[in-house]
């Protein structure tokens, strides 16, 4: 019960005489501004304008404000950006390491090649001070014999160790290992190696001691059992370089024979006592040559 101090909430004890019989009445107690707690309640809410909605409605946005202070504000448009920037940052990073691979294989294969060429060079092919053409589409075994030895004899003989080259021409395209084979052997000899040897085969001529000699060069596959074949090939060997070489003499002794020249092994077959008529040997990189001059195997 709350009590208003301010107010006078004392009880009236005075007495009153009852006329009609002249004892003291009492009369009723009167109790000023008496409240409940209800009625605290009630004037409470009144007064402090509170409900229990809004209590919980303002629990609820002080929790949204702590949230809010320990979450990082993120705007939409700055999002997008980053991501945009980063996908940038993406590409640019793959364009550059795609370059950087793509140069790296062609400078390895540049150099490869380049290494190729050079091995080749010093081990099998040779550089030639001189080229010269000679177009074969009409030519046989007859006329190409006379066309070719009528253009050697033509030629200045260039100093000793030199080399010419001699690229045959048929339709205005090189010629092929099959049609090369066909100018200069038999045709069994030709059924034979067409297969055998690759189109990358070289004819030329070397100076030495003032004199022009022939050599001829021709890869083969390395799965081939080469010495077998040139073994079945020297029994014609000297009757088909006759088209190409140019020295002449009498074979004594009508067979091969093995021989060495600077630590190599090779095959010969001499006109005489050391005087070859036709020498072949196996090159390191799966080339056969075939020459009438023992001078020029140290030079290829």
């Amino acid at each position: 019960m709350t009590v208003d101090h301010q107010e006078d909430n004392s009880i009236d004890t005075n007495l009153e005489t009852d006329s009609n019989n002249g004892e003291p009445a009492f009369r009723t107690p009167k109790v000023k501004n008496f409240r409940t707690l209800q009625d605290d309640l009630i004037h409470a809410v009144q007064e402090e304008d509170h409900s229990i909605a809004k209590v919980v409605l303002s629990a609820r946005e002080r929790k949204w404000e702590e949230r809010a202070k320990n979450e990082k504000f993120r705007d939409p448009e700055v999002e997008q950006m980053k991501r945009h920037t980063a996908l940038q940052i993406f590409c640019i990073i793959g364009i550059f390491v795609g370059t950087f691979f793509f140069l790296k294989t062609i400078v390895h294969s540049n150099l490869f090649t380049q290494t190729s060429k050079t091995e080749t060079i010093q081990r099998v092919s040779f550089k030639p001070t001189k080229e010269m053409f000679i177009d074969v589409s009409r030519e046989t075994k007859d006329t190409f014999e006379k066309t070719l030895k009528k253009t050697i004899t033509r030629i200045a003989v260039p100093q000793n160790g030199s080399f010419i080259k001699i690229l045959l021409i048929k339709q205005n395209k090189p010629l092929s290992t099959t049609d090369f084979l066909d100018l200069w052997t038999t045709s069994q000899t030709t059924d034979k190696n067409a297969n055998i040897f690759k189109d990358n085969y070289s004819l030329g001529l070397y100076a030495s001691e003032g004199k022009l000699f022939t050599f001829i060069l021709l890869p083969f596959s390395g799965q081939q059992n080469i010495e077998k074949i040139m073994t079945a090939w020297e029994s014609s060997l000297y009757g088909d370089t006759r088209t190409l070489f140019i020295k002449t003499g009498t074979i004594i002794t009508p067979f091969f024979k093995d021989a060495a020249a600077s630590g190599t092994k090779l095959r010969v077959l001499e006109f005489g006592k050391q005087d070859p008529a036709v020498i072949y040997r196996t090159l390191k990189n799966n080339t056969i040559l075939i020459t009438e001059n023992a001078n020029m195997l140290e030079k290829i």
